[in-house]
Parts: C-alpha cells; sequence; structure tokens
C-alpha cells in the first residue's frame, strides 16, 4: 500500500512511502520517524513518543501527528481550501486532521495498545455518540405557525444549546445570512440592509474572510454580528472531533487576528450535523444556529427572479422565524427591499440576532 504524504508547501517534507519504509517528518526540532506497514503506522519521536496506530483509507499521516504527538504544520497551504494552521487552538482528546483538512469518519484513528493489531480505545468524544450523518429538517407549513421538528432533533436542541427558532409567542423575525464565498452581492444586500435600518448576521467561511476583509469589516461597522460557518465549509459529521474543533475554533482564532472579535455562533455547513459535532461545539462555547425557514436560493445557476424569493419568503413567515438566506443569491438581494417591507406590513418586527 502506498500513501502519498508529499507536502511541498509547509515547512517540512514528506516522501511517497510504502510497505516497510520510513520518512522523516519536520517541524522545528521535532522529529517523527514513521513505518508504513499496511495500515498499522508507528511513530517515534525525538521527545521520546511512541505508538502503534490504525490508519484508516481516508486518513493522512499528518492527523496522527497532530493530534497524538502536537506536531503540527506551521504555514497556510497556498490552495483554494484555506486551510488555517492549527497552532494554539485546543484539540480534543482524538485524533484527527489539527491542521490538515483531510476528511474522515468521525472515529477514525484508533490507538493501538500493544504491539498486535487489535482495536483500541479510539476517540473519547466519539465513541460516546452514534456518527450518522443528520440533515437539518423542518415541517413548514403554510397557516404562518413555526415548523415542526422531531422528538429526537428537539431533544437535541434543548441538550446542546440549538437556536432554531426565536420567541414563538412575539411577531419576530431574524434575518440570517450564508456567506461562503462572494459573488458579488453582499455590498448591495448591506446597502438595503442600512437603508432599512436592519440588522441580520452574517456566518462565513476561511476563504471568505481572507478575500473579503473589507466587507467583513463594514459588516462589524454597520453592526451586524458575524458567525462562525467554520474554515472549509466540509460536513462536520465526516471530520474527526480534532478536525471538527479545528474547523470551528480555528476560525475564530484567525477571525479575533484579523477583525479584534470572536464568534457567539456557529452554522455548520450543509445544515449537516450530528450529537457529536453538536456536542463538540457546545463544550467550545458555541451556538449552534440553524433555521426555520430556506429555500433553494444558494444555485446561482437556478436563480428564478425576485418576485419568487419575495413570495417563497412572505409564504412561510411565523412568529420567532429565523430566516436563512444566501448572500451568493442575486435574486435575494434584488427582492430584500421588498422582503423587508413585506415583512414588517405583516405587522413582524425584524430583530438582531440576540438569540
Amino acid at each position: 500500500m502506498n500513501i502519498l504524504v508529499e507536502k511541498t508547501c509547509y515547512n517540512y517534507h514528506i516522501a511517497q512511502v510504502g510497505k516497510g519504509a520510513a520518512v522523516n517528518y519536520y517541524k522545528s526540532k521535532a522529529v517523527a520517524i514513521i513505518y508504513i506497514t499496511m495500515t498499522i503506522v508507528m511513530i517515534t519521536t525525538s521527545a521520546g513518543g511512541t505508538g502503534l496506530f490504525l490508519l484508516t483509507p481516508s486518513q493522512h499521516i499528518e492527523d496522527i501527528l497532530s493530534a497524538d504527538f502536537g506536531i503540527t504544520q506551521t504555514a497556510d497551504t497556498e490552495s483554494g481550501s484555506d486551510v488555517a494552521p492549527g497552532a494554539g487552538i485546543a484539540q480534543p482528546e482524538q485524533t484527527g486532521p489539527g491542521t490538515e483538512a483531510a476528511a474522515g469518519p468521525g472515529s477514525n484513528t484508533a490507538a493501538i495498545s500493544g504491539s498486535n493489531a487489535t482495536a483500541g480505545t479510539g476517540s473519547k468524544t466519539s465513541d460516546k455518540f452514534d456518527n450518522k450523518k443528520l440533515s437539518w429538517n423542518i415541517n413548514l407549513n403554510t397557516e404562518h405557525k413555526p415548523p415542526g421538528i422531531s422528538q429526537y432533533t428537539k431533544g437535541l436542541v434543548d441538550k446542546y444549546n440549538v437556536i432554531y427558532l426565536g420567541n414563538t409567542s412575539r411577531k419576530v423575525i431574524y434575518l440570517t445570512f450564508d456567506a461562503g464565498y462572494e459573488a458579488g452581492y453582499t455590498a448591495g444586500i448591506l446597502d438595503t440592509l442600512k437603508k432599512d435600518n436592519v440588522k441580520s448576521i452574517f456566518f462565513v467561511t476561511g476563504p471568505y474572510i481572507k478575500s473579503n476583509p473589507g466587507l467583513v469589516r463594514r459588516m462589524l461597522n454597520e453592526g451586524h454580528q458575524v458567525g462562525d460557518h467554520t474554515i472549509n465549509h466540509y460536513s462536520l459529521p465526516t471530520l474527526s472531533d480534532a478536525s471538527v474543533t479545528h474547523e470551528i475554533a480555528g476560525l475564530d482564532t484567525r477571525f479575533k487576528t484579523a477583525f479584534g472579535v470572536g464568534f457567539k455562533y456557529m452554522r455548520p455547513p450543509m445544515g449537516e450535523y450530528n450529537e457529536r459535532v453538536l456536542s463538540i461545539a457546545n463544550g467550545l462555547g458555541y451556538k449552534t444556529v440553524f433555521w426555520s425557514f430556506a429555500y433553494e436560493d444558494y444555485d446561482q445557476s437556478k436563480q428564478k427572479g425576485a418576485d419568487h424569493a419575495y413570495n417563497i419568503v412572505m409564504k412561510y413567515l411565523h412568529n420567532g422565524a429565523v430566516l436563512l438566506l444566501h448572500a451568493v443569491s442575486r435574486d435575494n438581494a434584488e427582492a430584500l427591499d421588498r422582503i423587508i417591507k413585506g415583512i414588517e406590513a405583516e405587522g413582524y418586527t425584524l430583530s438582531p440576532f440576540d438569540l
């Protein structure tokens, strides 16, 4: 079995290796010698640490080095994935890519006690939960009532500080925007929000804050909140515990460095989650935000016009609604002023996101 682990864009170098081969992994003065024998990996560091590990097909050797030995990359990649370094970020006690954004099963790298190849204890966090991927699911209605969710989902909402509704006894609406990348509409959205004196929250990614610092600064300066949409917009249930932590907390660290403030809220990419992900986010101190209304507005090739955007939002208004709109939608940008005025005409108040 050959594993390609060459990463020349970092300040270390690993060559392609195969069964029985050995390579050097450099970071500062730390050196790890890695021996590959099929999927069994033995690592010894210059600090004296050693161990045998199972390496799953979806993982990289860096995963183990980061989580179990604290050896991490020290520079961002130059690729479009916009991966942040993991230095200074507290990692759960589970193996996973601390700085490399490699996806894998949630309970993916299990430490092996002794020299035989039987699976060991694995992840402390992951072992507690079923790692099945879930998608946020609500039952919309046209009676202007809050949507329904399953009893199982309600249990998770109550247990892990999850938000998808506001106060349903009041005619209040919360506007939220997802901004994974910039399509040229956010400035216009901000113009409309400013003109109509409405405050919102924008959930941003790593590439977004890197490429659009001016727009992010404007969001903050004009009184909007900015939320955590993770560094790379990966499906969080497919990542290890350490990767989930890095995707969320790593973006927070980067955001604080760039803008001087951190995040209170996190929205899982694509609405994909499970109890493990919610538990990690809650443990890190974030409120996970879903929504009580969304529609297929994110595909730029399927825009249907401003009238469609206006009509579908108005159709599903309800007390305490958390509306998810994508900032990449031309329809949303063009309809936003009408949507705001229509919501207010129905007697609702558009509230800053303070849930």
